[in-house]
């Protein structure tokens, strides 16, 4: 049996009109209008042409690979931002009791972890399950913490099969009345410390110049460099909005979206165990550690060392102690505590098809601290439908306005028009869609270590066929974008 291949479809770059954007074609426009306007009024030609030459260089001039119009905003609000001296963030003292929420940067500011009883939320486990609520964007989220079986060393049949049930699993969300929004995989990788392995070698009592024990200390020692931690979460959002509210027993209204998450959870939870896989909902204290790892990847050491006493059910990271002490925030990256974080948009995704384990290189990437994340928003079925026809009909029409003004029709138009009736035959195969968008964020201790660990997992995800684009001016925001919190990506960065 041969393996099936998978066709990511290209990032349409069409434009709304001879490749240009919609934000492009009314910045031309607008400049048109006003020169006209100019014209009528007797002012010189000099002063006429003016509007039409700033809006010819914000519609066509592309800085770093992106138009100007794309890039001016997020640099205007990163200059503004130092000219505030808000670049810099620095955590009340006095937080830290048991139970208080943790301060956060202005780029995480407004989420507030909740625990919900496992048992009241259907769950067949006991504890506390965490619920994130974004207080400013109205949603609340949950997390899963799922692993699985050696999937890159199964055969090509048995990938393809775990691969569909994967689809099958986030397809119920693609329906009008499902209230999740966002659904996110993030896959955290670090070098593996040793002293947790050799720290248990020591307890074992054994004598140090047992050949065994000289050799797994040998072992150990080896495989140190090689070694790496992984841990993937997997998130859900929802829109309160999205949700009845209504009143349910005499319970609060508020309570209706954390019912709604902890529902959607639970059957997420079982679709994915179908699927052969194993999952966890965090409870609060894994929540806050999994923020601490992210955010400052320096304290994993600590957190390891504590663990081995304290007991990693117990939980060895209160709420209040989730976030970090200090922020700063530069350009080129966004400094939390004692690590430097470096975001990057999947900005071109593998042009040739690709079977199921495509990604393995970059995601069993080991030698830098990164996180490989995707966010995904379910398309309802007459949403798909609707925007279907729209791109399809954009694309004819612009093929035949090229062709009547004696423009060539490229290659990447006609590729472009191909991948909209490939979406169209499979959404009448019955297949949901998603749309999507990629982030990589590596982290490092210092600046320096973190320029050689970004050229590093840039060749990883070159190899896989991905192109990176650092997301300067925004990186705290990309971050944020990754954790397992309520925060999504804008809507305008899925693809």
């Amino acid at each position: 049996m041969s393996a099936p291949v998978y066709r990511l479809n290209p990032i349409d770059r069409t434009g709304a009109m001879f490749g240009l954007g919609g934000a492009q074609v009314g910045v031309l426009g607008a400049g048109l209008v006003l020169a006209v306007v100019l014209r009528s009024a007797g002012v010189a030609i000099g002063w006429v042409a003016a509007p039409v030459v700033v809006a010819l260089i914000g519609a066509t001039v592309r800085i770093g690979g992106q138009p100007l119009l794309e890039a001016a905003p997020p640099a205007l609000a990163f200059g503004l931002r130092a000219l505030a001296g808000r670049r810099r963030w620095l955590a009340p003292l006095g937080v830290g009791q048991v139970g208080d929420q943790p301060p956060l940067p202005p780029a995480l500011a407004g989420q507030t972890i909740l625990a919900v009883d496992a048992i009241q939320a259907g769950f067949a486990h006991a504890g506390d399950i965490a619920v994130v609520h974004d207080t400013k964007a109205g949603r609340y989220s949950a997390s899963l913490r799922v692993s699985g079986g050696a999937f890159c060393l199964a055969e090509d049949h048995e990938q393809a099969r775990q691969v569909a049930l994967w689809a099958e699993a986030q397809a119920a969300f693609c329906t009008e009345s499902n209230p999740v929004v966002a659904i996110r995989w993030s896959e955290w990788a670090a070098p593996a410390a040793m002293e947790e392995q050799l720290a248990w070698l020591a307890e074992q009592g054994g004598d140090a110049d047992d050949p065994a024990v000289a050799s797994y200390r040998t072992f150990l020692e080896a495989a140190g460099p090689m070694a790496a931690r992984h841990e993937v979460l997997v998130s859900i959002i929802i829109d309160a909005k999205r949700v009845a509210a209504r009143s349910r027993g005499g319970k609060d209204r508020s309570a209706a979206p954390v019912e709604a998450v902890m529902r959607e959870l639970r059957n997420y939870a079982r679709r994915l165990e179908s699927a052969g896989l194993s999952v966890v909902a965090l409870s609060p204290g894994e929540l806050a550690r999994a923020l601490r790892l992210r955010l400052d990847p320096g304290a994993a050491a600590v957190l390891d060392r504590r663990a081995r006493t304290l007991g990693v059910a117990a939980g060895v990271v209160t709420v209040a102690n989730a976030g970090p002490l200090a922020t700063e925030t530069a350009w080129s990256h966004w400094r939390v505590d004692g690590s430097f974080h470096r975001s990057f948009l999947v900005s071109e995704w593998p042009r040739v098809g690709v079977r199921a384990a495509w990604m393995a290189e970059l995601v069993l990437f080991g030698g830098a601290v990164r996180i490989v994340a995707l966010v995904a928003e379910p398309v309802p079925l007459r949403q798909s439908r609707r925007a279907i026809e729209r791109q399809a009909t954009k694309l004819a029409s612009d093929a035949e306005q090229r062709e009547r003004c004696g423009f060539r029709v490229s290659a990447a138009h006609r590729r472009a028009e191909a991948a909209v009736a490939e979406r169209e035959e499979e959404l009448v195969a019955g297949y949901a869609e998603l749309r999507y968008a990629g982030l990589v964020v590596v982290s490092a201790s210092s600046a320096e270590a973190l320029d050689d660990a970004c050229v590093a997992v840039g060749e990883a995800a070159s190899r896989v066929g991905i192109e990176l684009r650092a997301l300067h001016a925004r990186h705290d925001l990309a971050v944020g974008a990754c954790l397992p919190l309520a925060r999504s990506l804008a809507p305008e960065a899925l693809a």
